[in-house]
């Protein structure tokens, strides 16, 4: 890459992420949390591209400010909690910040003490403390090693948040964040390549042809993805509240029994299940059972979710569809968007699990049922 595009490319990167951290800034709503963590990490990553814009142009701010110059490693230390923190506030909508979260500070405080340290030793010499090409790279090393911890944190977090929507939501097209795992996996996959490049340098005393240049350009593509949903994502997500799951719940054995025959009638006589958007919170209100109590029902009664429970009679519904049209030349997509599914997808996939065939084999093997029977 030659240097003209590398320039433009940092200059626009660096620009665009500072242009968008203040936007964040000043919007407001009930994405405040998210809106600042994000701005946070947007501005702390686009300090590498004004350190490399610096570079390019030769301009050489920190060789008299050498301290300066590896105390901004601090940054790097701060971007795994950020992104962290950023991740459950767009996954539980109950997220604050507690006490025990400073503990996330740790890795910045011990390198401080480190830095501290390492100061007060070469002050001891007659010239000013400088710090070797090896300190740097390990520095960089130990603090990319903590962002990829933190990313993998960010992604069991994720995890948590798809179990959390299927016990709430009868849908999750709308409502998932691939997008940000797409991204935290982005991000992750970049601090092993600069992991790699150090590693490399501190062996071979050479670095991997091209690697820097990907690295940015990767960075690129990353922080666009990150900024266009971070603008766009609604704050409608889930709950953590079921983290305690049951241990002090009211229901009772009587009640238990009153509230299944209550929803099996419910579900067979008004087949709530063809509303597309059907929550939890809907059908326990025409049930009038509390959505916990409904939550714990579906859970332990019928050793499933919420939304594999509520496609499971999408499912026998699409099964009656088939079997009756069996013989007739329709698509199957118009069967799926009956019964309550939004997306193919999900129709295929939520089928293939309860029947053990696509929606497709079914209907072909319902027609030769029916022709042998003629």
């Amino acid at each position: 890459m030659s240097l003209d595009i590398r320039l433009i490319l940092n200059i626009i990167t660096a620009f665009l992420l500072i242009f968008f951290s203040l936007f964040l800034l000043t919007r407001r709503g009930q994405n405040r949390y998210s809106n600042i963590l994000l701005a946070g990490f947007l501005i702390i990553n686009a300090v590498p591209f004004i350190l490399t814009i610096f570079s390019i142009l030769e301009i050489k701010l920190f060789v008299n400010l050498p301290t300066l110059f590896l105390s901004l490693f601090t940054l790097d230390f701060l971007m795994g909690p950020i992104i962290f923190f950023y991740t459950k506030s767009l996954a539980f909508r109950d997220f604050t910040f507690r006490k025990k979260d400073w503990i996330h500070l740790l890795p910045v405080i011990v390198f401080h003490f480190y830095l501290l340290f390492s100061i007060i030793l070469k002050q001891f010499g007659s010239a000013p403390p400088r710090f070797t090409y090896w300190e740097i790279t390990t520095t960089l090393i130990v603090s990319h090693m903590v962002l990829v911890i933190y990313a993998i944190k960010s992604v069991k977090v994720l995890k948590q948040f798809t179990i959390s929507i299927k016990n709430t939501f009868s849908f999750t097209e709308k409502i998932n964040l691939n997008w940000l795992r797409f991204v935290l996996i982005g991000f992750g996959m970049i601090w092993l390549m600069i992991i790699t490049n150090c590693l490399v340098r501190i062996i071979w005393r050479t670095p991997i042809p091209y690697l820097n240049d990907s690295i940015t350009g990767a960075n690129f593509l990353v922080s666009t993805i990150i900024i266009y949903y971070g603008l766009t994502q609604p704050k409608l997500f889930s709950s953590n509240e079921e983290k305690s799951k049951y241990l002090r719940s009211t229901l009772n054995h009587k009640d238990a029994q009153l509230y299944i025959n209550r929803l099996k009638e419910f579900m067979e006589t008004e087949k709530p299940h063809l509303i597309p958007s059907l929550t939890i919170n809907h059908l326990s209100e025409k049930l009038e059972i509390h959505p916990k109590h409904l939550s714990q029902l579906i859970n332990e009664k019928y050793q499933q979710n919420f939304f594999d429970f509520i496609n499971s009679y999408r499912i026998e519904e699409a099964k009656r569809y088939l079997s009756k049209r069996s013989r007739n030349n329709f698509n199957i997509s118009q069967v799926l968007y009956e019964v309550g599914f939004n997306s193919k997808a999900t129709f295929n996939r939520a089928f293939t699990k309860h029947v053990g065939m696509t929606p497709r084999e079914y209907k072909k093997q319902s027609g030769m049922k029916v022709q042998a029977q003629h």
